[in-house]
């Protein structure tokens, strides 16, 4: 059976490589009897390669915060907004991963919740709840055009491959040549 997840020390090595270490220092301050042969076979794993690269990203991602907090404290006008940008994409990437995972695990409740809260943040549900309140019904273009929204939210967060092409039961906005 394939492993699904990285043990304690394997998590401990990836983040020493993520921050720059070599293999046989990584491995070694991980807690493993040193070995450059176990320690390269461990960092060609797959699922070392990806915690690898996501603690890597997430590295220059925290990187691109100081800068942005950096410039905000030397009062450059323009960092208020790009750190309002920066910060809602950034937890909006975050809640798309998190509903990525949940999914995986089964979490639907914990899935949808996110997603919810991700429709809150786009203000997906503002209109639907006064067309409601007045008595209108929403119609289908419209609550196909917001989950389009959430599906594209997801699909920058998946590095652009989107769900609906992996899902057959995904919401499609008809095309022009159904008509």
């Amino acid at each position: 059976m394939a492993q699904t997840y990285l043990n304690k020390k394997q998590e401990l090595f990836a983040k020493f490589l993520a921050e720059g270490c070599t293999q046989l220092d990584a491995y070694t301050n991980a807690g493993y009897e040193p070995s450059s042969s176990n320690a390269s076979t461990l960092a060609s794993q797959p699922l070392v390669k990806q915690r690898v690269e996501e603690l890597r990203a997430e590295i220059e991602r925290k990187s691109v915060e100081f800068d942005i907090l950096r410039k905000q404290a030397a009062g450059s006008p323009e960092s208020a907004v790009e750190v309002a940008a920066w910060t809602f994409q950034r937890v909006m990437d975050m809640m798309a991963s998190n509903v990525k995972f949940a999914q995986a695990a089964g979490e639907y409740k914990a899935a949808n919740e996110c997603l919810k809260m991700m429709g809150d943040a786009l203000k997906m549900f503002e209109k639907a709840q006064a067309d409601a309140t007045s008595g209108k019904q929403a119609g289908p273009q419209n609550t196909l055009a917001l989950i389009g929204q959430v599906t594209q939210v997801l699909a920058d967060a998946s590095g652009g491959s989107s769900p609906q092409a992996d899902n057959p039961l995904a919401p499609r906005l008809p095309s022009t040549s159904d008509a």
